[in-house]
């Protein structure tokens, strides 16, 4: 949950900042296991909020969608439906007035309502690794010194360490799309209410880890396939 702090910076006359801490305590984490029928997007709009045109979705605004589109930036992502009309909805959050990044006249695909989540019980950490920018190195002829130009960004992973009870129902969700090799979006809520959504692919790894004095553990582990979306509630 936030911790919040009042900060005197000195005597410089200058104001205290207010700034916010979050310690893990209350998290909880969700797997996708259900969903209903991918409806197709005939064009997704150039705006500071994206509005997707999908006739006869029958979505409703809070409702939590995988998307499939010719955008590179939100193929394969997850994202909540606001303001839905009889033949539109927005993808909340989601800003996509930069044709440079989203070329207009090829956002056509698909949008699939996630219709359960599962809960992931007994998670005593979660760990990330990747996700950093990547940089080509570039050495001008004329220069005397090496300059860097980003590029993409490297392939991240999310892990999560479990106490071992093969009979929970997450745990079982998490096998079944494990043997499956089966892409989900998984749900992270924080106390605050804030939530972070995943799409990737799930393994599970049944080995537990055992050392003496502490419970048993199995590794679960998402490939992601995409950047995550986040809502501040």
């Amino acid at each position: 949950m936030p911790v919040r702090a009042k900060l005197s910076v000195g005597p410089c006359g200058r104001k205290g900042t207010t700034i916010a801490f979050s310690i893990p305590d209350g998290t909880t984490i969700h797997l996708g296991t259900t969903f209903g029928t991918p409806v197709s997007i005939t064009a997704i709009s150039n705006a500071t909020t994206a509005v997707a045109t999908a006739a006869g979705h029958s979505l409703s605004a809070g409702d939590i969608i995988t998307v499939k589109s010719g955008w590179q930036r939100i193929n394969e992502r997850v994202f909540r439906v606001a303001n839905p009309l009889a033949s539109t909805f927005e993808l909340e959050g989601l800003d996509t007035s930069d044709t440079t990044a989203f070329p207009a006249g090829t956002s056509a695909g698909s949008a699939t309502k996630v219709l359960t989540f599962t809960q992931i019980t007994q998670v005593i950490g979660i760990s990330t690794s990747g996700g950093d920018q990547q940089y080509a190195t570039v050495s001008p002829l004329e220069a005397d010194f090496e300059i860097q130009i980003p590029t993409m960004y490297s392939a991240q992973s999310l892990s999560m360490e479990i106490g071992d009870d093969p009979s929970l129902v997450g745990y079982q969700a998490l096998k079944k799309a494990a043997d499956a090799r089966a892409i989900r979006p998984l749900m992270m809520v924080n106390k605050n209410g804030s939530k972070i959504y995943y799409y990737g692919y799930v393994s599970l790894n049944e080995t537990p880890t055992k050392n003496k004095g502490q419970v048993d553990t199995v590794n679960s582990s998402f490939s992601l396939l995409s950047r995550p979306t986040r809502y501040a509630s």
